[in-house]
């Protein structure tokens, strides 16, 4: 059995997504540590949100915060590296291995996403054994549902997205602007389990804003092409290509 640390952020009054969750991993022989959750209407006085046109709910900001906790827990701790889970998915059977293949691979990466909500869309930078590629994103694949995360990792996201501007989907979907190496897999191996209501509210969510003038528009994509370049010669050890004449 493979004992990779595995957390899954749950509230500890929600013992029925425990269990579900326990039987998830028993499943797979895989145990976890469940790590108290937190809630955003019990933290909100504490947190003052900079962008007024990102509102985020309840849930989202207990979401972000829960996140944030458990990365402090892993950038203090002597683990190389940890799975987090949110208590409302399903694992593949090739979960395990994934994660696996991922802790002994030769890329540098600070989180891996196991999971999204969309179909992933990227430039690939490497494959795994089981045929699973990894990519850099270019289309926002959302969710938050599984992640394999660094120590050093858990370090970066702490001092460049540990206070909340939005919610925490989209600001790993904006890794880029960040400098985060932040990668995802093709196909997942963690779902959301779609017989289960999400927590998170997201009706009370502002809309991404696309509707910024051509000229921005241009700028942020030349932008993005280029730090994602960049990004993928961290992640795969390649020398930066030289400036074209």
């Amino acid at each position: 059995m493979y004992l990779l640390p595995i957390f899954v952020i749950n509230l500890p009054s929600s013992t029925d997504r425990r269990a579900l969750m326990e039987c998830e991993l028993n499943r797979l022989g895989a145990t976890a540590e469940f790590f108290p959750a937190i809630r955003g209407s019990d933290i909100r006085h504490e947190i003052h949100i900079k962008d007024p046109h990102n509102n985020l709910t309840d849930g989202e900001l207990g979401c972000y915060m829960s996140h944030v906790a458990l990365w402090k827990r892993i950038a203090y701790s002597a683990l190389p590296s940890a799975v987090v889970l949110e208590d409302d998915v399903c694992l593949s059977p090739a979960f395990l291995q994934v994660c696996k293949e991922l802790t002994s691979s030769h890329l540098v990466f600070d989180l891996v996403r196991l999971g999204s909500l969309r179909k992933a869309k990227g430039i690939p930078v490497g494959r795994l054994p089981t045929g699973h590629e990894l990519l850099l994103a270019t289309a926002a694949p959302d969710g938050t549902q599984g992640y394999l995360i660094t120590r050093s990792g858990a370090e970066a996201l702490l001092r460049r997205i540990s206070r909340p501007t939005a919610p925490i989907d989209r600001q790993l979907n904006q890794y880029w602007e960040y400098g985060l190496k932040v990668l995802l897999l093709s196909e997942p191996v963690v779902h959301h389990n779609l017989h289960l209501e999400s927590t998170i509210d997201p009706s009370g969510r502002a809309p991404i804003n696309t509707s910024l003038p051509l000229i921005q528009r241009l700028r942020r994509s030349i932008k993005k092409r280029a730090a994602i370049a960049a990004l993928r010669n961290q992640i795969t050890g390649q020398p930066s290509s030289p400036p074209s004449s």
